[in-house]
C-alpha cells in the first residue's frame, strides 16, 4: 500500500492488519470504527479524516499527519503516541 490513494474513501470498519502503508493518503476518507493496528502508516496523511475508534493498537504513527481529523475514541499504540497526536491536532 506504500503511497495509496485514499482521499475521500468510505473505509467505516475496515480491517488493514500488518500493512505498510507508507505515505498513504487517508486525507478527508471516513475510517470510523477501522482496526489499523500491527502496521506501518509512517508519514500517512490523515488530514480532516473521520478517525473516530480507529485501533492503532502496535501501529508506527511516525511522521503521520493528523491535522483537522477526528479522534475521538481511537485506540492508540501507547500514552505517548495519544500525546503526540492531539498536540499535532490541537497545536
Amino acid at each position: 500500500m506504500t503511497g495509496a490513494k485514499f482521499v475521500r474513501a468510505k473505509l467505516k470498519n475496515v480491517v488493514l492488519k500488518r500493512v505498510d502503508g507508507f505515505e498513504a493518503d487517508f486525507r478527508m476518507a471516513n475510517l470510523e470504527g477501522a482496526v489499523m493496528r500491527d502496521s506501518s502508516f509512517k508519514g500517512a496523511d490523515f488530514r480532516s479524516a473521520n478517525l473516530e475508534g480507529v485501533n492503532f493498537s502496535n501501529t508506527d504513527l511516525m511522521n503521520a499527519k493528523f491535522e483537522g481529523a477526528n479522534l475521538n475514541g481511537i485506540v492508540p499504540q501507547n500514552m505517548g503516541q495519544m500525546i503526540e497526536l492531539y498536540r499535532e491536532v490541537n497545536g
